[in-house]
């Protein structure tokens, strides 16, 4: 069976805080780094390329279908938070793991 591979883009994380080497696979629950707040923000954030790569190059590469397990969503109304097993976090939702 041949390597599966796939990049993803993150932004804003902390400078220095980087814990892996360039080409380093990753595995489940492997911390990459701390969540910064450059750019044009008060509070620590991060984006997400919202679809797994085929390539390094964000602009030559072609998605790949993604998900994320067992995250917890914050409620903006102030409700109780909401465990999601399976799914893709809505772009201004609040998440962290279970």
């Amino acid at each position: 069976m041949a390597e599966r591979r796939g990049y993803v883009l993150l932004a804003h994380l902390r400078a220095g805080s980087i814990r892996l080497a360039v080409g380093e696979a990753v595995g489940v629950g492997q911390e990459l780094g701390d969540c910064g707040n450059s750019g044009n923000s008060t509070q620590p954030h991060l984006h997400l390329h919202l679809q797994v790569m085929d390539a390094a190059d964000p602009y030559a590469a072609r998605g790949v279908p993604m998900s994320f397990r067992h995250y917890r969503v914050w409620q903006r109304s102030g409700g109780p938070p909401v465990d999601v097993d399976r799914g893709v976090p809505g772009e201004a939702d609040v998440v962290e793991p279970q």
